[in-house]
């Protein structure tokens, strides 16, 4: 892998006895003369997921997000507007107290008047009640964390191979014996003998890395289409930080970059699964924001497997409007200034 996953492994086993025999193949290199490409929007909420999905190990991994990243803490507001969620905001606030290390101060449950009250630009129609995570925060440059994980990793004697490419795992006796890598464009083979195989690439890569092994392993993810919408530079009309605001029962998230730019995100009520095809389509999209209609003209999945034998790359994947404007109408209700914003471009992800 080649994300913040592998480099914060790489970062932290740098510090063990393995140091030395750690190898990250990273899988970036050059296809047909050009590097890969990608858009790393900046990380925001490290408590969220914890929050949702709570295990004995949460408060560690929160400690050490903390330590290793430089993050700039601007606070999360947590919105419910049934009663359901209300009560699951009451549980999430009970198991924080399990979790979260008590120096990094204490979440609290806000009712609409008290959220208007400390952000005025937020509409709080139909919201029943909130959470407050004040200590919560975004990273504000993660190729630079990326970086910075990778240098220190490299110093301590971390290997990263830059080219090559996963192309078979050889399992002997339960335990993997050897992995054999492949160079995307020359086919160049290398073995290379391994006791311990971290997969610890993207949702998307994952499962054909899984397929490269000679016994059945079972992955259990399955990417989908996300896209994240990003606008030109814009200030809210407050003093404080712009919280990272999600929104659970409209499906959203929004917060602020670096240089001041909206991201705007969240989950559609039907997902789209990453395939791709030997042959780009265009599709034509018209969606209707503030009573002015949009044309755009978008390119379905472009496969490049007749170009590479290793199929290794993330398909082109459309800008899919129809059905983000499911995401960002909700949103611009909740935060109606972001009305006034420019839509910059809508990057979509696996």
């Amino acid at each position: 892998g080649d994300g913040l996953v592998s480099k914060s492994l790489a970062s932290l086993l740098a510090d063990s006895d393995l140091q030395n025999d750690v190898l990250v193949v990273r899988g970036n290199g050059l296809r047909n003369g050009r590097p890969v490409q990608s858009f790393n929007p900046d990380l925001n909420s490290f408590y969220l997921n914890h929050l949702i999905v709570s295990n004995p190990r949460s408060s560690l991994l929160i400690r050490a997000s903390t330590e290793m990243f430089n993050m700039e803490r601007t606070g999360a507001i947590y919105l419910a507007q049934t009663n359901e969620r209300v009560k699951s905001f009451k549980r999430m606030i009970s198991i924080s107290k399990l979790f979260i290390p008590k120096e990094l101060g204490e979440m609290r449950l806000l009712s609409p008047e008290e959220i208007r009250q400390m952000y005025p630009f937020i509409e709080i129609g139909r919201v029943k009640c909130g959470i407050y995570v004040p200590f919560d925060g975004v990273v504000l440059d993660r190729k630079q964390e990326e970086d910075k994980l990778e240098l220190y990793a490299r110093s301590k004697g971390v290997k990263f191979l830059e080219e090559f490419v996963v192309n078979r795992i050889n399992i002997s006796d339960s335990r993997v014996s050897h992995v054999e890598l492949v160079h995307p464009l020359t086919h160049e083979t290398a073995k290379i003998r391994c006791e311990t195989f971290v997969n610890s690439a993207n949702n998307y890569l994952s499962r054909n890395i899984g397929k490269c092994s000679n016994i059945r392993v079972r992955i259990p993810t399955l990417a989908c289409e996300h896209q994240i919408l990003v606008t030109d530079p814009y200030t809210i009309s407050h003093d404080k930080p712009f919280p990272i605001l999600t929104d659970f029962d409209n499906r959203f998230t929004l917060y602020q970059q670096k240089d001041k730019s909206f991201c705007i995100t969240g989950y559609e009520r039907q997902s789209h699964v990453v395939r791709k095809c030997k042959y780009p389509e265009r599709t034509t999209s018209i969606i209707k924001i503030s009573n002015v209609q949009f044309l755009f003209d978008c390119l379905v999945y472009k496969s490049r497997t007749s170009d590479h034998p290793i199929n290794t790359e993330i398909p082109t994947l459309p800008e899919r409007w129809q059905n983000f404007y499911q995401i960002l109408e909700p949103a611009l209700n909740r935060v109606p200034e972001l009305r006034s914003a420019q839509f910059k471009r809508l990057y979509p992800m696996p």
